[in-house]
């Protein structure tokens, strides 16, 4: 089992000190069956560019304490932001000048309240509750690009299109990605291949995101709307009901 962890320190020495403890519960985890890959970001827009979904993410970032209070950017901005943008994972704010609990104590939206110094106990505490929560989450996957990759749950696929030798990916969120390889790569990664059909030669459909059925093409919960040809209108009708039957829908 594989835990993808984040840290975002705009603080050096702090990073520093963190990925140190990381790299000694990675050690510490040796005999386990889980293996730990760390990233390591010093600003909040190289983090929010990044394409990985972490399983974990710890965030101290202070920048603009000294400037005017709507120019000002903190941890809880960053996790709000990662929340809108689809991730889910447990999300820790590390701070040692920040008072987190005036946002709301708990903490809302499955966020983490620590505070410097953090004790190794504390990181691997923070590792198991990841490892418990990613257990029940739906599986990644694994979609490469020209320069990067992208990890994405089966659920935030609306549809992809094929052109060339590049899949558009469209996803949740206002997000897309333009996979290497086609259609049928993505294909092989999926866990429920009958929660989709093509749509036409050169487009696959998600049905969780059909919203309508019209006489040649679905309206999808973007709006967006796939025409195809009505020659796989009854096949496509069947399959989407047969779907949403096993759905409840």
């Amino acid at each position: 089992m594989a835990l993808y962890i984040a840290i975002c320190d705009d603080h050096v020495a702090d990073r520093k000190q963190l990925e140190r403890l990381l790299d000694r519960e990675k050690d510490n985890r040796l005999k386990s069956d889980l293996v730990l890959y760390i990233d390591s970001f010093g600003s909040s827009e190289a983090l929010l560019n990044a394409r990985i979904r972490y399983g974990l993410l710890l965030i101290d970032v202070t920048n603009g304490l000294d400037a005017p209070v709507e120019q000002t950017v903190n941890g809880m901005d960053i996790a709000k932001q990662l929340r809108s943008m689809g991730m889910n994972a447990p999300i820790a704010l590390c701070s040692s000048s920040i008072d987190y609990t005036a946002y709301g104590n708990p903490p809302p939206d499955h966020i983490i309240y620590l505070t410097k110094p953090i004790s190794q106990g504390q990181l691997s505490h923070l590792i198991d509750v990841a490892i418990e929560q990613q257990k029940t989450q739906e599986p990644l996957i694994e979609i490469r690009g020209q320069k990067d990759t992208c990890n994405v749950t089966q659920t935030e696929i609306l549809y992809a299109v094929e052109k060339n030798n590049l899949t558009d990916v469209i996803m949740t969120n206002a997000r897309d990605f333009k996979m290497l390889g086609k259609l049928n790569t993505l294909i092989r990664q999926l866990s429920d291949p009958t929660a989709f059909a093509y749509c036409g030669k050169d487009c696959m459909i998600n049905f969780a995101h059909v919203t309508e059925m019209q006489k040649n093409a679905f309206v999808m919960d973007n709006k967006d709307v796939l025409h195809f040809p009505f020659i796989q209108r009854h096949a496509l009708k069947e399959a989407l009901l047969k779907y949403q039957l096993r759905h409840n829908r």
